[in-house]
């Protein structure tokens, strides 16, 4: 990136070469400095992160447990942010352990897209050092439309795999038996993991729709259909691995005095603005309220409840 500043004329000394009738300036090129470039990815990264939290808990989990008006503050947001982020590895291990068909052709968007920004890049540098213009030759000018048809395709497949496999997983409210919770615990693992490469290899992709130069028609519906998969998969990124954090996530078991089988821990699921949200034994939820006396009894995580309820 450049930053052109016209500077004003300067005369020339007496007896220089075009001392006379010279008075046209030249601009001064000025390079933005590396550590711009960085400030501006850890500023995009730093709401990134809280808004993925965020995404993760309210659209993601709230909803699968069907209590969509469970609050979030902005830490406890950052906070699941970086968890995702840290337990991505986690899940993409997972993903290919439980579905090793759908993270491959995951990974083969990354890997074909990495091939075709490594063509472009190399095949533009030479052609502006044979030809000496970033414009091209009409051959090279139907080479980067192609390319562009190309990345327009791809976002639209990711577009549709996104709604697909997000339905498939989120589309119901979460089983709470333990006949019916793992199998669709397992299909929010796998979509997780394969959503997070779908992610990357549409962040490939926009980056090789951006270094094309063809009909600005045609680059422009492209960068807008890569733009709209980038923030689809961002989202449906966020919830699937939001609700598989979530439901990894240890929570407080407690004790009340409210009911008659007052020896059976509830699990403490969140808060509305003003109740607590619990799920009994047997998959029960119920809202108490937040003045309520309980007794802290341990920890356990949905997917323990769930398939190990405490005795």
């Amino acid at each position: 990136m450049r930053v052109y500043i016209w500077s004003r004329p300067t005369p020339p000394e007496p007896g220089e070469p075009g001392a006379e009738g010279s008075g046209s300036s030249a601009p001064v090129v000025i390079e933005l400095a590396v550590w711009l470039r960085l400030f501006m990815i850890a500023a995009c990264t730093l709401v990134a992160v809280p808004l993925a939290g965020l995404i993760g808990f309210r659209q993601g989990f709230a909803e699968s447990i069907g209590v969509p008006d469970l609050q979030r503050e902005l830490g406890a947001s950052l906070s699941d942010g970086v968890q995702l982020i840290l337990a991505a590895p986690l899940r993409v291990f997972e993903a290919g352990l439980d579905d090793t068909l759908a993270l491959m052709l995951a990974m083969l968007l990354v890997v074909t897209g990495a091939g075709a920004l490594t063509l472009v890049v190399m095949g533009g540098r030479r052609a502006v050092e044979s030809a000496g213009e970033s414009e091209g030759t009409p051959s090279s000018q139907g080479v980067a439309a192609l390319g562009l048809v190309v990345c327009a395709a791809v976002s639209v497949l990711q577009i549709v795999w996104v709604i697909a496999r997000s339905h498939a997983a989120l589309g119901h409210v979460m089983p709470w038996t333990a006949g019916e919770f793992g199998p669709w615990h397992s299909t929010v693992r796998i979509t997780a993991g394969v959503d997070l490469i779908a992610l990357a290899a549409s962040v490939v992709w926009m980056l090789v729709a951006v270094r094309l130069r063809s009909m600005l028609w045609l680059r422009s519906m492209t960068l807008v259909l890569a733009g709209f998969a980038i923030a689809a998969l961002f989202t449906a990124t966020a919830m699937t691995n939001g609700v598989a954090s979530q439901i990894d996530q240890q929570r407080s078991l407690f004790l009340r005095g409210d009911v008659a089988d007052a020896t059976t821990p509830d699990l403490i699921l969140g808060h509305t603005s003003t109740h607590l949200v619990v799920v009994r034994d047997g998959g029960e939820l119920q809202l108490i309220s937040p003045d309520m006396t309980i007794a802290v009894v341990g920890r356990k995580s949905i997917a323990d409840f769930v398939g190990a309820p405490a005795e």
